[in-house]
């Protein structure tokens, strides 16, 4: 078993490693991120959550003595009232389940204003990094604007060919 003691592993990556069992004292995981990290059982005692976003499961989390699970589930499901639907107990639950999944509709507003790079590169690596239905599949993305440049270069070249050349020769 390996020790850390004063060692400054700021940067590193840990990816597909198990440190159950491990304990952290006086450790900063100050903009730590954490995707895909099953976190059951932990024991956290004198730690400071400031400025933390969670998203996820959340069941049974105790917080200074007050489980909040219920707390948390109750919003969620006023905030987006088909949520408990998506949650049958019974046959007649599961009923409602796929009415509300067939009503369901996608909303998209789009403008013309461009987006900003840095928020494109944000959300492709937030999608890079998604696992896909449960497995470590690779993702390809394409940015379209350099697509369609490409392409636009593409046509020009084929126009300036000279007539007597096949398609595969162009």
């Amino acid at each position: 078993m390996a020790d850390f003691i004063r060692a400054d592993l700021r940067g590193s990556r840990f990816e597909r490693v198990d440190l159950s069992g491990a304990q952290f004292r006086a450790v900063d995981l100050t903009g730590a991120r954490f995707r895909g990290v099953g976190l059951s059982g932990v024991v956290m005692r004198g730690v400071e959550l400031l400025d933390v976003d969670i998203h996820s499961e959340i069941e049974n989390l105790t917080i200074n003595g007050v489980d909040i699970g219920p707390l948390v589930n109750a919003e969620l499901n006023r905030r987006y009232p088909d949520r408990a639907k998506m949650r049958p107990a019974d046959p007649a639950g599961f009923g409602e389940a796929w009415d509300a999944i067939r009503a369901r509709r996608n909303v998209r507003q789009y403008t013309d204003q461009p987006i900003a790079r840095e928020y494109l590169e944000r959300i492709l690596e937030a999608g890079r990094r998604a696992p896909s239905a449960g497995t470590w599949q690779p993702w390809n993305f394409a940015d379209a604007a350099l697509s369609l440049l490409a392409l636009a270069g593409w046509a020009v070249l084929a126009t300036a060919a000279p007539s007597g050349c096949s398609s595969a020769q162009r």
